[in-house]
């Protein structure tokens, strides 16, 4: 018995429908990496302003969006930013943890520029911990 393989036209409505669904699917990830890029400058900017409380809550939608998108480098720029926030609450272990994912990040993203300041954010902490 002979068996016949059929394989759908390029144009047929089940692969426009999947061509679809991959651009939406673009889209969809175009419209998460905008969103949490507003997040992310909408934390900076309370950040810059002193307002930890509202930062930490923009900062960390943006990065569990980034995280899901896969963006190291925003996450890295994130935990540092976070950490300062929690530093300026009081919240040091919090901080810590914050600092030490930064710095992990900043070491496989090859960013050793950022690695001297996270380093010595961390013995700030560490030195404020044990005062």
């Amino acid at each position: 018995m002979l068996k016949v393989l059929s394989y759908p036209h390029p144009h047929s409505p089940a692969q426009r429908s999947e061509a679809g669904h991959s651009q939406n699917c673009g889209s969809v990830a175009q419209e998460q990496a905008q969103r949490a890029l507003f997040l992310q400058t909408a934390g900076f900017l309370s950040c810059e302003r002193g307002e930890y409380d509202t930062a930490v809550s923009y900062l960390e939608s943006a990065l569990s969006l980034w995280t899901v998108l896969g963006n190291l480098q925003a996450e890295q720029q994130l935990f540092h930013c976070l950490g300062h926030c929690y530093w300026q609450l009081g919240r040091f272990q919090t901080a810590q943890c914050c600092y030490e994912e930064a710095t992990t990040l900043a070491e496989a993203l090859s960013r050793r520029n950022r690695l001297g300041k996270l380093r010595s954010k961390l013995g700030q902490i560490f030195t404020g911990m044990s005062l």
